[in-house]
């Protein structure tokens, strides 16, 4: 963004991006707030997105510790593979698969969700990602024999390929990526440091996972409603609460949960009062945080904040006796 001279900050506040902590690597931005910020930043980057030195950012090591791992392994073959098994790591829509066939080797992508300007832009960052991947175990300015494409327009993917060397066929069911099958196993000419490291640890997907891993990511301050929730994933406040039925739980219990566990936190961990407490957690007054914290645990907040002393005083006097 720096390249294409993008204050990355001001386009934050002015997309849905603004309501999530970006600063936590391990906090979660649903898809369409994402494609929100893609089409803000392509409509002031003027076409250059994806042009010339861009290319560099989309890369393997700017996928957190998926991408760390996936940097780290020997072969092409070995790193496509992964993406086929864990493909919801990268992006929860995404399908892939990688075929085999005499000489030739097929790496082919679709995204299940709905179609949008933001998801297709999307497509062309995975493609990025790719080829730079690619060209880890080939050379600089390596192109794929033939691309695949799933539209009639070619759009911004062509300028990914300045060289043109390669074969264009679009109306296709998915983007894919035709190669010659002997780049799969040539090892990279990135230097890599192998250490005995293990696949990093991601738990299954449930919608009520997925809406708790959102819930921690919105900053401080922030109660989101249902209807921000479903605005933030592109899809209706019923589709959410039907999903959540077959999961039984619903969105207030998971809120209540997160806000509770929150509170928690602060009261345990901090010196803030009680009413910077509750204004960092996002309600309008105290009363109301009291009356909802005394209902999640039996007790108001400043006799749990005393429990909680007394137990660090006890714990360090029995150190002390130790």
């Amino acid at each position: 963004m720096k390249d294409s001279n993008l204050n990355s900050e001001s386009l934050i506040k002015k997309s849905k991006l603004k309501y999530f902590d970006l600063k936590v690597d391990d906090n979660y931005v649903p898809l369409e707030s994402v494609y929100d910020f893609y089409i803000r930043s392509k409509q002031l980057a003027k076409g250059a997105f994806f042009k010339g030195s861009n290319l560099k950012h989309y890369d393997l090591v700017h996928l957190g510790a998926f991408g760390d791992y996936l940097s780290r392994l020997p072969t092409l073959y070995s790193i496509l593979y992964q993406f086929v098994l864990y493909k919801s790591i990268y992006q929860t829509n995404l399908n892939c698969n990688l075929d085999i066939y005499g000489d030739t080797a097929k790496f082919s992508f679709s995204c299940s969700d709905k179609f949008s300007a933001g998801r297709k832009i999307g497509e062309s960052i995975f493609m990025a990602v790719l080829l730079q991947l690619f060209r880890r175990y080939t050379c600089e300015n390596w192109e794929p024999d033939e691309i695949h494409l799933p539209y009639s327009a070619l759009g911004d993917i062509m300028d990914l390929f300045p060289n043109k060397e390669c074969t264009v066929i679009s109306n296709q069911t998915s983007f894919a990526i035709i190669f010659p099958r002997d780049i799969l196993y040539r090892a990279s000419h990135v230097f890599i440091r192998f250490s005995n490291q293990t696949f990093p640890s991601f738990p299954d997907r449930s919608v009520s996972y997925t809406i708790e891993r959102v819930l921690r990511s919105y900053k401080s301050g922030y109660i989101p409603s249902l209807s921000d929730l479903a605005s933030h994933f592109s899809t209706s406040e019923s589709s959410i609460k039907r999903s959540l039925q077959s999961e039984d739980t619903s969105f207030s219990k998971i809120l209540e949960k997160n806000l509770f566990e929150k509170s928690v936190k602060l009261l345990a961990d901090t010196n803030l009062s009680i009413m910077l407490i509750s204004e960092s957690l996002g309600y309008s007054d105290s009363p109301n945080f009291i009356r909802s914290f005394k209902k999640w645990s039996g007790v108001t907040p400043g006799i749990f904040r005393d429990s909680c002393e007394m137990t660090y005083d006890d714990n360090a006097q029995i150190a002390k006796i130790a």
